[in-house]
């Protein structure tokens, strides 16, 4: 059976991820990178302050937008700061995922990685971000997954998902 003209020209649609690395990151990343087509890695570079960092994840996110790219999942993997500049700049670039998510029928998650040995200032900021990811979307957009561990094979099996009810935002 042969297929249309339509199907024949329809563009194939890739997946994509993105993954953000925050100055003095450890990219230990979840073992699903055959789940996608193409992974966008976007690292803070050395001396780059936290909202310049943030400013060029939000302008990655819009050339995405405007050349028809969507993410399917992004992973945010904290430096360890928890410094209000670097909160504030982690907020910006996890609450502008969940914007995209919205914008484009959802992602498969959105993800926060943080060592093991995070402060328990980062953990409960962390936290604190989840909800308020989680208050934002209302509905179900994304699953949001925090991960606490170290690079081993087996960070996923101490990880939380913290998944959207419709009832939540009523």
């Amino acid at each position: 059976m042969r297929s249309s003209n339509a199907e024949q020209l329809a563009p194939s649609v890739s997946r994509l991820r993105c993954v953000v690395l925050e100055q003095g990151a450890l990219p230990f990343l979840p073992g699903d990178a055959e789940d996608f087509d193409e992974t966008v890695v976007v690292a803070q570079l050395a001396d780059e302050r936290p909202e310049v960092f943030a400013q060029r994840m939000l302008a990655r996110l819009a050339w995405a937008a405007r050349a028809g790219k969507i993410f399917g999942a992004a992973t945010v993997v904290t430096g360890g700061s928890a410094s209000l500049e670097s909160l504030a700049a982690r907020r910006r670039i996890v609450l502008a995922f969940a914007a995209h998510a919205e914008a484009n029928g959802g992602m498969s998650e959105i993800a926060l990685s943080a060592r093991a040995s995070a402060s328990l200032e980062e953990r409960f900021e962390l936290l604190g971000l989840v909800e308020e990811v989680l208050g934002v979307c209302r509905g179900s957009i994304a699953p949001v997954r925090l991960r606490f561990g170290e690079p081993t094979e087996h960070a996923d099996e101490r990880s939380g998902v913290f998944h959207v009810s419709e009832a939540r935002g009523r």
